[in-house]
């Protein structure tokens, strides 16, 4: 079993604030800031030198490795899809952040109270300045400085929100100031159904990137993996990116049992030789990142759009209902890969 908590943080605008075109960037940014101004004792060290690197939240959570010190996966995802770029004093929103493994509802506190002080911190102003100003050409920015409002944001609650359709429970209000501990989910896999879906339908609300290593169709050798755009996308590549997806998640988060590893290697051995594509309405989405203390900048386009299926799988059925609630794909962590499931 997989245990997480899917929270939703209710914020209010300050001041004017604006985002980019695609926000998860900037908010992932003020999540760590936020984490680091709560738990760093030394903020002149990096989290892998630090002696409290162990037992700290920090790298747990944004430099998470394997006993044996490789990176994986991070334990947590951002959903903001809904979030959009531009909000005047006073307007709301929000957005959704799914906190993976044991130790989530522990650190939930720290996570309450960094929310709470990105009121204190300013954030907003470089993407004021994006329009127009990007030299595609030397990949930078125009380098010219003015003074544009900084935003600010009110955490105003947080609530949990469960997989079973109860009532979302108010975690953290700013005008309580206290924490209630939240009542983790628990994600399983039943290897035991046939049952298959007769159709459906994924919809992916935010960019999607999936990479994999293309073969020279002149040599047949596979180079350097690149980004896989609409046309190429297809569905071995679906099945393949939520085995992988489900398969790092639970190798490095699932609670330990005696199944954990037969799960996995069920995972892996499956071959869904039944599902079929009915239609595929996709584009490329187009995502400029920047860097706003090098100036520099790169595309990390995603594609969006809607695959609909028939006679699923059951396997694939249980794999595409984790992805909507873990992502799919690559920069999970910045919002990428939200998808959801219609029937």
């Amino acid at each position: 079993m997989l245990p997480y908590i899917k929270i939703r943080c209710y914020f209010k605008a300050l001041t004017e604030t604006c985002f980019t075109e695609y926000p998860g960037s900037t908010l992932r940014g003020l999540f760590i800031t936020g984490l680091r101004n709560v738990c760093c004792h030394d903020k002149t060290i990096s989290c892998k030198t630090c002696v409290l690197k162990k037992s700290c939240i920090v790298p747990h959570l944004t430099h998470h490795q394997t006993p044996s010190g490789e990176d994986t996966v991070q334990p947590y995802v951002l959903s903001c899809s809904g979030v959009g770029t531009r909000y005047s004093k006073g307007d709301d929103l929000f957005f959704d952040m799914v906190l993976v493994g044991e130790k989530a509802s522990s650190f939930f506190p720290y996570i309450a109270y960094s929310l709470s002080n990105w009121e204190r911190m300013g954030m907003g102003g470089f993407q004021y300045l994006l329009e127009n100003r990007i030299n595609h050409t030397h990949g930078t920015i125009d380098s010219r400085r003015v003074n544009p409002p900084k935003g600010r944001l009110r955490l105003v609650e947080v609530e949990q929100i469960f997989s079973s359709g109860s009532p979302p429970a108010s975690l953290f209000t700013f005008n309580s100031q206290e924490i209630v501990p939240p009542q983790p989910d628990r994600f399983t896999l039943d290897f035991t159904t046939s049952h298959k879906q007769p159709n459906g339908s994924i919809r992916f609300r935010s960019p999607c990137r999936i990479e994999r290593k293309v073969p020279n169709l002149e040599t047949g050798i596979k180079g350097k993996k690149k980004l896989i755009g609409p046309e190429l996308f297809s569905p071995e590549m679906l099945i393949q990116s939520l085995k992988t997806r489900t398969i790092s998640l639970m190798a490095q988060f699932a609670t330990s049992d005696n199944d954990l590893m037969q799960h996995i290697d069920t995972i892996k051995a499956y071959v869904d030789d039944t599902t079929q594509w009915v239609s595929k309405n996709m584009d490329m989405n187009k995502v400029i990142r920047v860097k706003p203390k090098t100036g520099r900048w790169r595309h990390c386009d995603g594609f969006t759009g809607s695959l609909t299926l028939a006679d699923i799988h059951p396997y694939t059925s249980q794999l595409m209902a984790f992805a909507s609630i873990m992502h799919l794909g690559k920069f999970a962590t910045y919002g990428y890969g939200e998808i959801e499931m219609a029937q």
